[in-house]
């Protein structure tokens, strides 16, 4: 129990981690809160007592049964690659609101030569048209860069403009390059040699490509200086060119790298999960949603790539279970849609949190009867985490230099023994390190029973 209050205390007073500790607890928060908002407004609605536990209840079952299983993998897959492509570019200062029309501009093109290559090898026609689909939304989202860096064009004015002027051309030239579904609203399906499909279900393709897409954005903002350039650029412009950033290149690179992930996006929903069916009726004017889904994505996680990932969990569990929430439950389609709408507007005032604080009143409140303030007690575990932090290193150095020979095994031992002040214990082997470390978790918890805490 004392190893997992370490990790917890960790995680929220680390110095190295506040930033995303405070990040994860408020958009756990707004994710939830919002959540039960929207179920007492549908209850509201319905007028039935019992309708906040079954939609709760469909949310969390539903998405897991064998039917839906392969549904919820390719909207998380969806989500996921969408809100990497907006923050890719959110990260540089930039909102790229156009990832629905960069998106419906690959797939489109895509589908248009699809049709043509029947005889393609399976792996090769799929990734002849995933690169052609990311080159298309590459060249759109190049394009809205470029007029921002040369004109200073607002980006979210040219995004909505291009949206509209892809979804009108673009559905144009499909119908009259296509072959068109008797329906007269979508594209014929393409052969299976181009879909990413396995055996007629996209979940496994999808999920990888979401995989590599996040991991990708992960490294390039956590290890890479162009990552590092770009969230300068978006944080300051005037200082990044004072400290020599091309702020106008990084600017065009990040957002055609967001066109890009937008473009392989669009591929992923209409060469996997529509099974290359675009739409060609132009009467209802709708822009695909899966971009600005993506958006929403972006800002509950904070612009983070690995949290991108629970989030996009949780919106594919609700986009999942909107069909069981409608048969189970009695209610129309619309509730999911009203859900989405209300944690969307929560992550719009997600930031009133930071200001409000409530897990700071909460925990106020309870050291009130103690004998210790909050802020001595956050001062106390900062300063353990740090001197754990310090042992563990020496730690790691000793069994790293005995490698080498660099020095004899007592060196470290006085050392570790000299920081921690305990006595008696031999450090030879990896058994006594575990040992060890049993130690400095019991010496950690020390504070927490001399301030009369637990």
């Amino acid at each position: 129990m004392k190893f997992f209050r370490l990790k917890f205390d960790n995680f929220i007073y680390s110095e190295n981690r506040k930033k995303g500790s405070k990040n994860f607890i408020v958009s756990l928060t707004t994710i939830f809160l919002s959540l039960f908002i929207a179920l007492f407004i549908c209850m509201a609605i319905y007028g039935k007592g019992s309708l906040f536990g079954d939609v709760f209840y469909q949310i969390f079952s539903a998405p897991f049964t064998k039917s839906n299983i392969n549904s919820l993998f390719t909207n998380i897959s969806i989500f996921a690659v969408a809100a990497c492509s907006f923050i890719f570019a959110f990260k540089c200062g930039l909102f790229n609101i156009g990832i629905s029309g960069q998106m419906l501009f690959g797939g489109m093109v895509a589908t248009i030569i699809g049709q043509y290559m029947v005889r393609v090898p399976n792996v090769i026609g799929q990734l002849i048209l995933i690169i052609i689909a990311m080159i298309m939304g590459g060249i759109v989202a190049g394009i809205i860069g470029w007029l921002k860096a040369k004109f200073n064009m607002n980006e979210v004015v040219s995004s909505i403009m291009f949206n509209w002027i892809i979804y009108f051309a673009g559905t144009y030239i499909v119908k009259s390059l296509c072959d068109i579904d008797p329906s007269g609203t979508y594209t014929q399906s393409l052969s299976n040699n181009v879909l990413l499909q396995i055996n007629g279900q996209s979940a496994i393709p999808l999920i990888i490509l979401s995989i590599f897409v996040v991991i990708f954005c992960f490294v390039i903002f956590k290890y890479l200086v162009f990552g590092k350039k770009i969230t300068d650029v978006g944080l300051s412009l005037e200082g990044s060119r004072y400290a020599g950033y091309s702020v106008k290149k990084n600017q065009i690179l990040s957002m055609l790298i967001s066109g890009l992930i937008a473009g392989l996006l669009g591929a992923m929903v209409y060469l996997g999960k529509s099974n290359g069916n675009v739409p060609t009726e132009i009467t209802a004017k709708a822009i695909p949603i899966e971009g600005f889904n993506g958006i929403s994505v972006g800002l509950i996680a904070m612009n983070n790539p690995l949290g991108i990932i629970p989030v996009s969990v949780l919106f594919g569990m609700i986009e999942t279970a909107k069909s069981s929430i409608a048969q189970s439950c009695g209610v129309d389609s619309y509730i999911s849609d009203l859900m989405f709408g209300i944690i969307v507007y929560g992550a719009a005032i997600v930031s009133l949190l930071y200001y409000v604080q409530p897990w700071k009143w909460f925990m106020k409140n309870h050291f009130k009867n103690k004998q210790v303030s909050y802020e001595e007690y956050t001062f106390n575990i900062e300063t353990q985490i740090s001197e754990y932090s310090d042992a563990i290193s020496l730690i790691k150095k000793k069994y790293w230099n005995n490698v080498f020979k660099r020095k004899g095994d007592w060196y470290y031992k006085n050392k570790i023994l000299k920081k921690l002040k305990i006595q008696n214990i031999n450090v030879k082997s990896w058994k006594q390190k575990n040992i060890l470390l049993n130690k400095i978790y019991d010496s950690y918890s020390k504070c927490r029973i001399s301030k009369g805490v637990e």
